[in-house]
């Protein structure tokens, strides 16, 4: 772990880089992740096992912000039960 500036619109950001690890042998050998000071994700590097990578980068984000369930329609197939716990 260390610490380090992301870029954003906004300016740079300080925050937090993980260096994850899988136990097992799995399709990828590494996961970096910038977090800022509230937690939140910021950017994700994934690293293949063939040294190929992934790099996602997340800006803009708009936090606890209401919305309504209706915006997300839940279409379930005929016969499922809804149980509320």
């Amino acid at each position: 772990a260390g610490n380090e500036n992301v870029w954003s619109p906004q300016g740079n950001v300080a925050t937090t880089k993980l260096f994850l690890t899988p136990k097992a042998r799995n399709s990828y050998k590494l996961a970096e992740v910038w977090v800022d000071g509230n937690g939140m994700p910021l950017q994700i590097k994934i690293t293949e096992q063939n040294n190929d990578w992934t790099a996602i980068r997340v800006f803009n984000v708009d936090r606890n912000s209401n919305f309504s369930s209706d915006s997300l329609p839940l279409q379930l197939p005929k016969g499922v039960k809804i149980v509320k716990g």
